[in-house]
């Protein structure tokens, strides 16, 4: 899969939330205090994604939450979008 065919994927998944949410992931977002709806924010304004080998994820950049705040994702992309963690 592309960069590219990622970052559409996921854009699509936030307008459509068709997107799964690891424990770890909500584990981050209660640490951050960061909701589902500003992941759902920087999913949809996602400029970026490279692949991140050592952890077999795809980082996603350049979105933002509803405040402005960059919001970095990390993703799992198959059939389906698993949100993995967040920075």
């Amino acid at each position: 899969m592309t960069a590219g065919a990622v970052l559409k994927r996921v854009r699509q998944a936030a307008r459509t939330r068709q997107y799964y949410v690891s424990n770890h992931a909500w584990d981050r977002m209660n640490e951050r205090g960061v909701t589902l709806r500003d992941v759902q924010s920087a999913m949809a304004s996602a400029t970026s994604a490279a692949w991140h080998e050592t952890e077999e994820t795809w980082r996603v950049n350049g979105g933002t939450d509803l405040e402005g705040d960059p919001l970095v994702l990390c993703v799992v992309v198959n059939w389906d979008v698993l949100l993995v963690t967040i920075f």
